[in-house]
């Protein structure tokens, strides 16, 4: 890209209110314990660099269920704009069902056409809730999609065990002077 892209238009959302449902989901949702806890600070600085599985519990767990509770209807802890937002609710759930398809450890022709269905789905909803709203990235994750059938599924290639390996190396006391 050679040219800044236009500033966004502001949209609707109460993101402080959000974000303090996502927030409450990630405390008070139990799991099980071989599911990765996000820091319950998520979104401020102090809950540090999420990792890459901290966002998929993010976006398959708590962000649903804090969507679903504000957003619902029928949700006894709705928010007063729940039935304005149900639009996003749905272009929402459709980037989680993407993102829980990509995640799979079996894809088969039928997950890889609901992943598909779903991302498509997603961009659909973002450009009838969030007019201009497109961005480059948008674009390049219906590749996600190509390397799916190429390689597998996204945990084969990821970089999950990229990550994990820098953290090891960042934990390791070193004095900064190579050879000592």
């Amino acid at each position: 890209m050679t040219k800044p892209l236009t500033p966004l238009v502001p949209v609707g959302v109460d993101s402080v209110n959000v974000l303090k449902r996502v927030q409450k989901a990630v405390k008070e949702v139990i799991t099980p314990s071989w599911v990765t806890r996000p820091p319950p600070e998520v979104g401020f600085s102090r809950a540090g660099t999420l990792k890459a599985d901290h966002w998929r519990v993010l976006f398959s767990v708590h962000l649903p269920l804090a969507l679903i509770s504000l957003w619902g209807t029928g949700s006894p802890i709705a928010g007063t704009d729940a039935t304005r937002m149900s639009s996003v609710l749905q272009t929402s759930m459709h980037l989680t069902c993407a993102s829980i398809v990509m995640c799979r450890n079996n894809l088969s022709a039928n997950r890889l056409d609901l992943f598909r269905r779903s991302l498509v789905a997603h961009i659909e909803g973002l450009k009838q809730d969030f007019p201009g709203f497109m961005l480059p990235s948008h674009h390049l994750a219906f590749h996600i999609h190509d390397f799916m059938k190429s390689h597998a599924n996204v945990r084969e290639w990821w970089n999950f065990s990229f990550e994990n390996l820098i953290g090891k190396l960042q934990r390791i006391p070193t004095n900064h002077k190579i050879g000592e």
